[in-house]
């Protein structure tokens, strides 16, 4: 018997779906098929993946929500400033009503705007505990699977609403039965 194919069918179910979502990952086709040609019939393997392919969409449906959210807040806060500025630029009085109205919005949409960002950085960190809980390279979330790369590096964001909810959301997802 080749040692590379005991080796391979020796893996379990867990080791199968993470190297098979890494070989996706660098896009090597020769690998996932050696993955997943001498996997075992049977429910275990594909419940693993299964599970992975939970936490990525999970991963990238929550990330692009609080991201689109961050962008239409950014446009906005831009559209202001840029209003401002150009108002300003044009010699336009600073006692102006419409002036007034864009400082306004700019006053109510950049803490908005960190706010969002704050999501974004809260869902990041719940990603990267749900890999670290299972054991599992944070790089998982940075593959061309996931439309938002994992940082290497993050700053541990303090509690809040957005970080709990994400926890709850990826601690449902299991690679163990």
């Amino acid at each position: 018997m080749d040692i590379g194919k005991k080796l391979y069918q020796e893996l379990t179910p867990k080791q199968r779906a993470i190297a098979a979502y890494a070989a996706v990952n660098r896009n090597d086709q020769s690998e996932i098929d050696r993955l997943m040609g001498t996997a075992a019939r049977g429910r275990k393997h594909g419940q693993a993946i299964l599970a992975l392919s939970q936490a990525l969409d999970a991963y990238n449906c929550l990330t692009a929500n609080a991201t689109r959210a961050r962008l239409l807040v950014s446009c906005r806060l831009l559209e202001a400033v840029s209003f401002c500025s150009g108002w300003l630029g044009a010699g336009g009085a600073i006692d102006n009503s419409e002036y007034r109205k864009h400082i306004d919005m700019v006053e109510e949409l950049t803490p908005l705007g960190e706010q969002l960002a704050d999501e974004v950085d809260a869902i990041l960190q719940a990603a990267r505990e749900w890999c670290e809980k299972n054991q599992i390279a944070v790089d998982f979330f940075s593959g061309i699977l996931c439309h938002l790369p994992m940082p290497k590096e993050m700053e541990e964001q303090s509690e809040s609403d957005t970080l709990t909810t994400a926890r709850s959301i990826f601690d449902k997802i299991t690679l163990t039965w």
